[in-house]
């Protein structure tokens, strides 16, 4: 069994959660009753997508490859018999996924992008691929490939 927690980096957390917190004070310090509501909603939202959308779990086993949020949504999972195919590739999060976190691309490839560099590159039977950034691309891959028939 191969696991790791991924996040996205400091520098966009840094401006990620004192928004939030910004949000949420304003929110309190506020005494108009329906901006307060406004304000509030909107705070928790973003802290439950904040929340969803930082820090993940990937995890590959002999059931396949997993990789889920803390709150367990969003997540990306192949199952064994539905691996083609496992390789390591390199990832520019901006220009590869346009963004960090959770990303769907517009041929349905989906990924958790949580900073540039190495990443496990996984293509199912349906032509689907699945990209997940972790240090350890190589060690990733080996597992999955020991762990599946590919």
């Amino acid at each position: 069994m191969w696991k790791r927690t991924i996040a996205l980096p400091w520098y966009i957390q840094l401006v990620l959660w004192p928004s939030i917190l910004a949000t949420w004070i304003i929110a309190w310090a506020l005494r108009d009753m329906w901006v307060t509501w406004i304000l509030l909603v909107g705070a928790i939202l973003g802290t439950v997508l904040a929340a969803s959308c930082t820090v993940f779990r990937v995890s590959i086993g002999p059931a396949g490859i997993r990789a889920a949020s803390l709150l367990g949504v969003p997540s990306l999972q192949a199952d064994r018999s539905e691996i083609a195919q496992v390789s390591t590739t390199r990832v520019n999060p901006l220009g590869d996924f346009f963004g960090w976190g959770y990303r769907i691309r517009a041929r349905g490839d989906k990924g958790i992008i949580t900073r540039a560099g190495p990443a496990l590159e996984v293509k199912t039977d349906d032509g689907r691929t699945i990209t997940v950034t972790v240090p350890d691309a190589e060690a990733a891959a080996d597992a999955l490939r020991e762990s599946s028939p590919v």
